[in-house]
């Protein structure tokens, strides 16, 4: 636990909700329930994305069903199969014309990152759950990759970085790429987890041109970070000025200003403070919402949990007396997490606002979240995983990524390993499709062609669309509201589309 925390230990929120590369698809899936939610699935769940088909490859060519666990790809000329009595380490072992090429082509170096003192930041918190292991989940990725004719015909090798899970997010990303850049000299990376910054890592690489999936299921990135790197692309994220837009509104759609005396709590980092003043409050203004109370104070990792606490109390007084009794929340982590807590030992019970940007299961999966403090809780949500007890019927690449795993034996324990899992399985797979399209050769100079060609597809997002001039996926949302006798979010409408 961070050093200098007063808070009890059975008050403290899981700031991992999880964790990297991790981030695992937007972090949940399940929680192991077997009964139907309302409405969990998306429209079009079994639809990949606009211009993929079921049963397409990442690159929009043929490919064997999920079920046989194929993978596809556009330069893909033969494959092997995952089936119920087979995995990749035996598919592996299956000579082929296309995996004989593999070894023999140039491999194509990828850096990965994982952290092995995350299980035990999470639990100083006093929290429970199980973050996986997500380097053996990431090798098993890597090593059904390679049996498949790797990415493109080259061989995909994995370079990993060993992430302090209680230092800065700032630090860790910067000591990642550097990492990867000078010492591993990468290809291509695939970052991602709430314990990384990922702008320092995206500022990071676009000084070396090194083509880069993010898995960060948390809002971090502007719409001109995005600009400033256009290596970079975030298959289940969304531009931070497109976040504050789909928010709103999309909590507006569903009535939760109506008779609001708004609380805004945010971020204190220059780019959410700004975003927070010049996009998010205009969208109230537009909507005739006005904000009785802000407060905003910096917890962005495990860090600084403790030296937060303070100005997290502070909000919780300062929204009890002005009488606020909506709440929204603003940030990269999970400060709302904090201020919950914190209003509960303070018998302050606001009704809430919240979205996919909280990873909902896997954060409520800890044990950490007080049940009273969800009492007619609001919700915009775009990730099934991330959103429901259970995402519903699965699509394409939901079934893959879960064949590859139980092929490979490895175990996902709740919601926060299954989220860390999933989003792993993501970015590996979106790299060899990349790859794919291009016949291996994913540089700095094809990387915009390749995005432009791929039918992209998620374990955590049923539908999304990924374009060089759009480089994040999430184009619909759904409103969602707390029922109590689930202890769970269920979506009560059809999709609409995320505000541009």
């Amino acid at each position: 636990m961070p050093t200098g925390s007063t808070m009890p230990r059975r008050g403290r929120l899981c700031g991992l909700t999880c964790a990297s590369a991790v981030a695992a698809s937007m972090l949940l899936a399940g929680c192991g329930t077997t009964v139907p939610v309302q409405g969990s699935a998306m429209p079009d769940a079994g639809v990949a994305t606009p211009g993929g088909a079921v049963g397409t490859g990442l690159g929009g060519q043929p490919r064997a069903t999920a079920a046989t666990g194929g993978r596809g790809g556009a330069s893909q000329t033969a494959q092997t199969t995952v089936g119920a009595t087979e995995g990749p380490a035996s598919a592996a072992a299956t000579e082929t014309k296309t995996t004989v090429a593999t070894r023999r082509a140039a491999p194509y170096k990828v850096g990965l990152l994982y952290s092995s003192n995350a299980q035990a930041a999470l639990g100083a918190l006093g929290a429970r759950g199980d973050v996986g292991d997500w380097k053996a989940e990431g090798d098993a990725v890597v090593g059904y990759i390679n049996a498949h004719g790797g990415m493109g015909g080259r061989r995909l090798v994995a370079e990993w970085y060993n992430a302090d899970a209680t230092q800065k997010s700032s630090d860790i990303g910067n000591a990642a790429c550097v990492a990867w850049t000078q010492d591993d000299h990468v290809d291509g990376a695939v970052p991602g987890g709430s314990i990384v910054d990922m702008n320092s890592v995206r500022s990071c690489l676009a000084k070396t041109s090194t083509p880069a999936i993010s898995t960060e299921y948390h809002v971090q990135t502007r719409q001109r970070g995005f600009a400033e790197n256009r290596y970079w692309v975030e298959p289940f994220g969304i531009a931070m000025e497109s976040y504050a837009k789909t928010y709103v509104d999309g909590l507006a759609a569903q009535g939760f200003f109506n008779g609001a005396k708004l609380g805004v709590l945010y971020d204190d980092g220059a780019d959410w403070t700004t975003v927070e003043r010049t996009v998010l409050e205009r969208e109230l203004s537009r909507l005739h919402v006005g904000v009785a109370a802000r407060a905003s104070y910096e917890l962005r990792d495990f860090s600084q949990v403790g030296s937060a606490e303070p100005a997290i109390d502070a909000a919780v007084l300062q929204f009890k007396s002005k009488g606020v009794n909506r709440v929204i929340s603003f940030e990269p982590w999970v400060g709302w997490g904090f201020f919950m807590i914190a209003a509960n030992q303070q018998k302050y019970l606001p009704t809430y606002g919240l979205s996919s940007q909280t990873a909902w299961t896997a954060s409520y999966a800890t044990g950490l979240v007080p049940d009273e403090e969800m009492t007619n809780a609001y919700y915009v949500g775009w990730s099934p995983v991330l959103d429901l007890k259970s995402p519903g019927p699965q699509w394409p690449r939901l079934r893959l990524c879960d064949a590859i795993y139980q092929a490979a034996g490895i175990q996902r324990n709740g919601a926060l390993a299954e989220a860390i899992a999933l989003s792993t399985c993501d970015g590996l797979l979106d790299l060899a499709a990349l790859g794919d399209a291009v016949g291996g050769a994913l540089t700095s100079s094809t990387f915009a062609r390749a995005v432009a060609d791929v039918s992209w597809q998620s374990a955590l997002v049923p539908r999304m669309s990924v374009s060089p001039a759009r480089p994040y996926g999430i184009t619909l949302v759904r409103p969602a509201r707390w029922r109590t006798s689930c202890e769970c979010f269920v979506y009560t409408g059809p999709a609409a589309a995320a505000t541009r």
